[in-house]
């Protein structure tokens, strides 16, 4: 199978569920691989050694490459880090029994630590952390190191559907997250926030410590949603 991209031809082995592709600086094509099956490869990452890490989702297994890695529950999330030069390191999956949880972006803070945000259906164990789902899908923050190892989670939402879409790291140390909510209120630290008349936005801050520093709500009467938020200053936000 052909496929065009960037008026360059590359050659795939099998139907693409997602890609990565690396480019040089005059715009051509380095290296590619593929992450196959009912797959979506929806972020990536560069760590300060020029490796780097990739997030998605996918049901009963992947390919990576050549090498097949099975889900350990269906409808899975999973990570994968590359070195510099493009070798597969690890790759590693995290789901729930009977339901469904997906990676939805990746932020690399200033200690090289990852804050992965997705969202999950049933109850879910991250490492040493047990999240319980509210109802519907609620949202999932966890942060990893270097080796994939989670070092803290938590979750977010209430009854109804709550996403986090976009998580941007912040020179502090801490990092801000970006998404909707449509339960009827959602509680982050001391901060509880309420829903408008249809779904609302939401970002919360972080610190260095995972502590949530404020929360702001965006209700409306119609659907709205907060897509990203980014750092114009030290204490100003976009």
């Amino acid at each position: 199978m052909e496929m065009i991209i960037s008026n360059e031809k590359i050659t795939t082995t099998r139907p693409v569920g997602g890609i990565i592709i690396r480019y040089n600086l005059n715009g051509k094509i380095e290296w590619y691989e593929q992450h196959y099956s009912v797959t979506s490869t929806n972020s990536i990452v560069m760590l300060n050694d020029g490796s780097y890490i990739v997030g998605g989702y996918f049901n009963y297994y992947i390919y990576i490459g050549d090498q097949r890695i099975d889900a350990t529950y269906p409808n899975s999330g999973y990570i994968a880090k590359y070195n510099s030069d493009n070798t597969l390191l690890w790759v590693k999956d995290y789901g729930t029994s009977g339901g469904v949880a997906r990676t939805q972006s990746l932020a690399k803070l200033e200690d090289d630590s990852i804050i992965v945000s997705g969202y999950f259906s049933k109850d879910i164990t991250l490492g040493s952390y047990n999240l319980v789902n509210a109802g519907n899908y609620d949202t999932m923050l966890f942060k990893i190191n270097k080796d994939g190892e989670i070092t803290w989670a938590t979750s977010l939402g209430g009854t109804e559907d709550d996403y986090i879409y976009k998580v941007t790291p912040i020179s502090d140390g801490g990092f801000i997250v970006a998404g909707s909510f449509d339960s009827d209120s959602i509680t982050a630290g001391g901060y509880t926030i309420t829903k408008g008349r249809s779904m609302s936005g939401i970002a919360i801050k972080y610190d260095s410590e995972q502590n949530v520093e404020w929360a702001i709500g965006i209700p409306g009467n119609n659907n709205t949603y907060i897509n990203a938020v980014e750092s114009i200053s030290d204490t100003k936000y976009l």
